[in-house]
């Protein structure tokens, strides 16, 4: 098929090393007798309908081809890839007769498991009574963003189905599915109804339920219906570059709570190309925790984080991309009971969308040159590329950024105390003509004759070019982060766009300890493991992930702890040599953490942003060596005393 009809469709290739394994997965779920009745509901060409069939040909040895074709049920809304998974499965054995096919074109989410198909939607055109339910569920579904789901309401209609009687918690309830949830997801929770109890799905999905608002949602249905046993990612080195965005979920449908909690979840990443069957024995190999409620196992091919799923649950749903790939000491560091969201010490919003940067943004020297006065112009920091420290000081400002507002304000009292009906903007536009300010007259007609004022954000405003009331913050926190990851202080009072968060520390805290808080090595790993990997290896936050990133609580600290973090964070700011290791060294002090130095911290730092940006064999090292001593462990969850597992603040 062309790649632009497999884009829009959402279907993307499956290595058949992953379509075996998986396979082999799910098909060890146990059934009662005869052979395990297998569905795939977006098949595509058939690769996984195919391993079904070599799989149940090799296990069940007096099986008929036509036993196999029966035990195999395929869905597609796309009938070319649907007809090739029908050739795919019937060439298997070719020197048997056939009479039914259980190929269905049509969308999974038209189907329910009592439906009653038609025999026009059955390529072959037999009528065989309900589709009925499962001993497990395998598949690729096609990745469609949300934006272009074709009809939302039939995607989502399913939800209703579950939940105790006239309710619906997942669709419109307590527990309610945004609607910003991506298609895989939806495949998901439809394919659940289709599992007998003890079904097993294994699914090729994106990784990003791991770590976006919707995946919480999903995390919750997932510890409601399932036992979570793996969640396998890959290495770039391990399968070719377009497999590398992915992820594999491997569950199974269970209605024992108690059951379901006390499993063990795997959270694998795979470093090398691995066979079929070592595959499957990587995700099959039983892993006790030595330490509760989460450990560490590392093998030259792959790494396993083994995590309680009633710990999953009880401390979420929340951001658990970062059990994947962060070393198990700062998992362990930024999940202590002790550690609460920076939100409460700090408030934190975007900064200012103009809708028109080219226009509101201008060099010094641009302004000056078009006369624009000076009461009109604040300093502006666009982006935190290229700053080389964590203060900005006036000397930095090399932009401005209109500030009309408080002319706007006063031109508005006028018009006021007059009386007059008129428009605002024409009543500003007035003013500057009539006290002389022509130079940001000219500026605005040319804005206008360009067509700035069009744009939907700026034809929103009564004056398109007021901005309304602007703040300078306290603090510059970039939404975009490479390599470095640094919070700088505001010295020049400056305005900012929507590229940088704005941070104000609330005035009940101590701003230079909270401040220090964020320019650590601490901070900048939980970043790290907060954010969500972008085009390029570019990390980014968006503003109600950058509240929710875990940080000390501050108000625990003793004031000698207090002390020693102000003396750093005023080195750091003033450029001392090794300010940022004493910086560490008085955080990791006040936290009361003595299995970690600050040079390991700085480590912990370097291997997330490494593997982020580079995925160097470096790294890996680097993470194998710290995870090899994590004794600790049981030490910072509790387990010996009566409180029971630590407790995040719910991340959704």
């Amino acid at each position: 098929m062309p790649e632009s009809e497999r884009k829009k469709l959402g279907q993307y290739y499956t290595p058949p090393t992953i379509a075996d394994a998986v396979t082999e997965w799910v098909l060890d779920a146990q059934i009662d007798d005869g052979l395990p009745e297998i569905l795939d509901p977006a098949s595509g060409s058939g690769t996984f309908p195919v391993e079904v069939y070599s799989d149940l040909q090799r296990d069940y040895t007096n099986a008929t081809h036509q036993d196999i074709l029966d035990s195999i049920t395929t869905i597609d809304i796309n009938k070319f890839p649907l007809h090739l998974t029908a050739l795919n499965l019937a060439s298997q054995n070719i020197e048997e007769e056939i009479d039914t096919l259980h190929a269905y074109h049509a969308s999974f989410f038209d189907i329910e498991p009592d439906s009653m198909m038609l025999s026009s939607a059955r390529l072959d055109n037999r009528d065989t009574g309900e589709v009925g339910y499962f001993d497990g569920v395998v598949g690729n579904p096609p990745y469609i963003r949300n934006r272009d789901i074709p009809d939302k309401d039939a995607f989502r209609a399913h939800l209703s189905r579950f939940g105790p009687e006239n309710s619906s918690p997942y669709l419109d309830g307590s527990k309610k599915f945004s609607k910003k949830t991506d298609a895989y997801v939806y495949f998901v929770t439809h394919a659940t109804q289709f599992l007998r109890d003890g079904g097993r799905l294994g699914f090729v999905i994106p990784p990003k339920w791991l770590s976006v608002r919707y995946g919480m949602d999903f995390q919750q249905f997932l510890f409601d219906h399932y036992r979570i046993h793996a969640v396998v990612t890959f290495a770039e080195r391990a399968f070719e570059d377009a497999f590398v965005d992915t992820c594999l979920l491997l569950i199974e449908r269970c209605e024992d709570e108690e059951m379901r909690r006390e499993t063990t979840t795997r959270f694998i990443r795979v470093q090398d190309e691995m066979e079929p069957v070592d595959l499957y024995d990587t995700v099959t190999y039983g892993m006790t925790l030595e330490q509760e409620p989460i450990d560490v196992r590392t093998r030259p091919n792959y790494r396993s984080v083994g995590v309680r799923q009633a710990y999953l649950e009880d401390t979420g749903p929340k951001k658990i991309g970062y059990y994947l790939n962060a070393p198990l000491k700062l998992i362990n560091l930024i999940e202590r009971d002790d550690f609460v969201p920076i939100s409460e010490f700090v408030d934190v919003s975007y900064g200012q969308k103009t809708g028109a940067n080219k226009w509101f943004l201008l060099d010094q020297e641009e302004a000056h040159r078009r006369g624009i006065e000076d009461r009109f112009l604040s300093p502006v920091v666009k982006s935190i590329k290229g700053m080389d420290s964590e203060v900005f000081d006036t000397d930095d400002s090399d932009k401005y950024i209109i500030d009309v507002h408080d002319y706007v304000e006063e031109v508005k009292q006028e018009t006021s105390e007059f009386g007059e009906d008129t428009r605002l903007e024409e009543d500003v536009k007035d003013a500057l003509k009539r006290d002389g300010y022509t130079g940001l007259l000219q500026y605005i007609n040319e804005g206008e004759n360009e067509g700035e004022h069009e744009g939907t954000t700026c034809a929103s405003r009564p004056v398109w070019f007021d901005l309304g009331e602007q703040v300078a913050p306290e603090l510059f926190h970039p939404r975009f982060f490479k390599w470095r990851l640094f919070t700088v202080v505001n010295r020049a009072e400056a305005l900012t766009t929507d590229a940088v968060q704005c941070v104000q520390v609330k005035p009940e805290y101590d701003s230079k300890v909270v401040t220090g808080i964020m320019n650590s090595s601490l901070y900048a790993a939980a970043v790290e493991c907060w954010g969500r990997v972008e085009g390029n290896g570019v990390l980014q936050l968006m503003t109600y992930e950058t509240k929710s990133i875990p940080v000390p609580d501050i108000r625990k600290f003793d004031d000698e702890a207090c002390d020693a973090i102000r003396e750093a964070t005023n080195a750091l700011l003033a450029g001392e040599e090794d300010a940022e290791k004493r910086l560490n060294e008085a955080v990791l002090d006040a936290v009361g953490v003595e299995g970690i130095t600050a040079d390991e911290l700085e480590d912990m730092r370097q291997v997330m942003t490494h593997q982020r940006l580079e995925g160097e064999f470096e790294s890996e090292v680097m993470l194998r060596n710290l995870d090899a001593a994590t004794e600790w462990s049981a030490e910072y969850f509790g387990d010996d005393s009566d409180d029971g597992p630590s407790t995040l603040d719910d991340f959704s």
